[in-house]
């Protein structure tokens, strides 16, 4: 897109340039030699060449219009300067009058002049993906067998090991393999200073090696790798269509026949009341729709938007799309997923309680289940325990996830032959209530209440046991919750978890509103009321997320391996939750912007067409001052760029 961009601005600079070459000697002949047949067949000609070559866009303008019916910002102008072009002819060749080949190469060269403004001022918006694709080596240090070799990118495979030396970027994705090294990850949306990467550690095509030397391991192709996902993904945000070009293609419309309809009361004002020549009056009323400029309104939102686009890609913040950029600037509420956000997200088995049977068939019978369903949240925490304890498990069967939160299955024990009805997670009421008779429930609330998770493991008949989940409050979330609370954003915190443990949570963070997925909460339906009332649901985490399907904002804390996920309205790349309060208040300086050009668009679009309509201003002052408002435009929005009026 960014290639697109520059060799469109490139070709509009080309245009304009000769225009305006062959327009100042048509100025020159016209003020110099008169209306003389020579100047005025020299005139003709370079006027012609200024009217179909180098206006060719202004004129396919009136060919869309004439076959689709589809009106395009600049066709009363084309229209004016092809009266203007055979006005000039016509009147010389009938009476020898007055040509003004002049004003229409002029307003020819003028308009070339805005659209080559609007190419430059968009390409240049790109220039940060530029150079962030500039990023990435075209060449790697590739070890075949013990020969290194200098081979370019694209011949590097998977499982070639790469040499990256100090000062040196990253050519490829991969993991680290051997030695030691501070690697700068800011260019990719990361941390801001250089994180020590040894054997094990994922490094990313395009960061820079800041100091020391490691081999690694090549795990994912170039076109695979971290950097190409985040240009695609900026690629498409660029290019996605913004929820004011809707209201912007109206209002091309509505101003297009409004300066029509106007310009049409100033002619018959001007003429039937005697108070100019039809000619003049006729000026006047083509004053009033050059005046007129639409390409401000389309600048007015268009650069603002790609602006903090660019500016939260480069500090680790990717909008999906323009739509999703101002969906943002309305949010007012936001859900947190308990385990995935709020949680370091490592949860681990801290105790076992057993209630009937050794400890050992509990957690066998409870691993099985949990190893044949990895999608499970603490199916992770339960085999790794079970491999400390150097277990064999079962085979498992008819395994899924249990409409409770938690998972089921049927085990076959090895030692009688018999399979076995198994449940993981928080038990029907019928159970628990059993369970709470004879005294179980009790130990169970008060470890609850103490914010660890207690995952009960029964069989079709019998309590078995419990196994105690534990994980800590990510710090980055406790200080991120505290800026929410600072801004006024409502926060909700969602959980797989039984209703008691989420809210000993919850409690921690100062967070007054929980739902839970085990206690029945139907969170969908509640997040579509508070969508209905126009109040901005912001979702983030993996499970709440899917709960509650993809027609919300939703928000990835993603550290780079799931980068890729194009489900989700916002990706926080550097995988901290504070980065999400950066991302809502960029959306709302973006659109505070873009209603503030506005505003200004239409101010000065008044303004000029009432000096238009009095005659104050020519033809060609209509014409420069039609330049003016976008430019104006432009410099309002470059006041976005500074940091004064930029969230930190």
């Amino acid at each position: 897109m960014s290639e697109s961009l520059k060799n469109k601005s490139s070709e509009l600079r080309i245009l304009f340039l000769w225009s305006a070459v062959f327009t100042l000697v048509i100025w020159f002949l016209s003020v110099s030699q008169g209306n003389t047949v020579l100047s005025f067949g020299v005139q003709l000609i370079l006027a012609g060449v200024v009217q179909f070559f180098f206006g060719w866009i202004l004129f396919r303008n009136i060919w869309d219009f004439l076959r689709r019916r589809r009106l395009e910002r600049d066709f009363f102008a084309s229209v004016v300067i092809v009266f203007i072009y055979t006005y000039s002819i016509f009147s010389w060749f009938y009476s020898r009058g007055s040509v003004f080949f002049h004003v229409s190469s002029f307003l020819i060269t003028s308009i070339l002049f805005g659209k080559w403004m609007i190419a430059w001022l968009e390409s240049w918006i790109c220039l940060w993906r530029m150079r962030l694709e500039s990023q990435a080596p075209r060449f790697a240090r590739t070890m075949r067998g013990k020969e290194e070799l200098r081979l370019p990118v694209e011949e590097v495979r998977v499982g070639d090991r790469v040499w990256v030396r100090s000062g040196d970027r990253v050519p490829m994705d991969g993991k680290v393999v051997g030695g030691l090294a501070l690697v700068d990850e800011s260019v990719l949306g990361g941390e801001d200073l250089p994180i020590e990467k040894k054997e094990g550690d994922w490094v990313y095509a395009g960061t820079l090696n800041a100091g020391g030397s490691f081999e690694l391991t090549v795990e994912r192709l170039r076109i695979d790798s971290r950097l190409a996902k985040i240009l695609s993904h900026a690629d498409r945000a660029l290019g996605s269509e913004s929820l004011f070009e809707a209201p912007d293609k109206k209002a091309v419309r509505i101003f297009g026949y409004s300066s029509l309809i106007l310009a049409s009361g100033i002619f018959f004002f001007w003429y039937e009341w005697g108070l100019l020549s039809a000619i003049d009056s006729l000026f006047i009323a083509f004053s009033v729709i050059l005046v007129i400029s639409l390409d401000a309104f389309r600048l007015s939102y268009r650069i603002p938007l790609a602006i903090a686009l660019g500016r939260g890609v480069r500090s680790g913040i990717f909008f999906r799309n323009f739509a999703d950029m101002e969906y943002a600037s309305r949010v007012s509420a936001v859900v947190l997923d308990q385990h995935s956000v709020v949680m370091e997200g490592q949860p681990y088995l801290a105790d076992i309680w057993v209630h009937s049977g050794p400890k050992e068939g509990l957690m066998i019978r409870a691993a099985s289940i949990a190893a044949a369903t990895p999608l499970y949240v603490f199916s992770k925490a339960i085999v790794a325990k079970s491999e400390t304890m150097h277990l064999s498990l079962f085979r498992a069967t008819g395994v899924g996830l249990d409409g409770s939160g938690g998972i089921k299955g049927v085990v076959e024990v090895r030692q009688t032959k018999r399979e076995e009805e198994i449940f993981v997670g928080i038990p029907s009421a019928l159970i628990m209530a059993k369970s709470l008779s004879r005294g179980i429930g009790n130990d169970v609330e008060r470890i609850e209440n103490q914010g660890k998770t207690v995952l009960w493991v029964c069989s079709s008949c019998d309590v078995l046991g419990f196994l105690i989940i534990e994980d800590h409050v990510r710090p980055r979330s406790l200080e991120a919750v505290k800026v929410f609370h600072s801004l006024g954003f409502n926060l909700i915190l969602f959980s797989a978890d039984n209703p008691k443990s989420a809210s000993a949570v919850a409690s921690k963070l100062g967070i007054s509103e929980v739902y839970s997925l085990s206690a029945g909460d139907e969170f969908l339906d509640i997040a579509r009321k508070m969508k209905d009332r126009n109040i901005g649901v912001a979702l983030v985490g993996d499970e709440v997320s899917c709960s509650t399907g993809s027609n919300h904002f939703t928000v990835l804390l993603d550290g780079g391996s799931a980068f890729g996920t194009d489900s989700f309205s916002l990706i926080l790349g550097k995988n901290d939750l504070g980065d999400l309060p950066k991302a809502l208040l960029l959306s709302r300086a973006a659109v505070a912007k873009i209603k503030m050009n506005f505003a200004l668009a239409i101010a000065l679009n008044l303004i000029f067409i009432f000096l238009a309509a009095s005659g104050t201003i020519s033809l060609i002052l209509s014409a420069l001052f039609m330049l003016m408002i976008p430019f104006l435009v432009f410099v309002n929005s470059l006041f976005f760029r500074s940091k004064s009026s930029m969230p930190s």
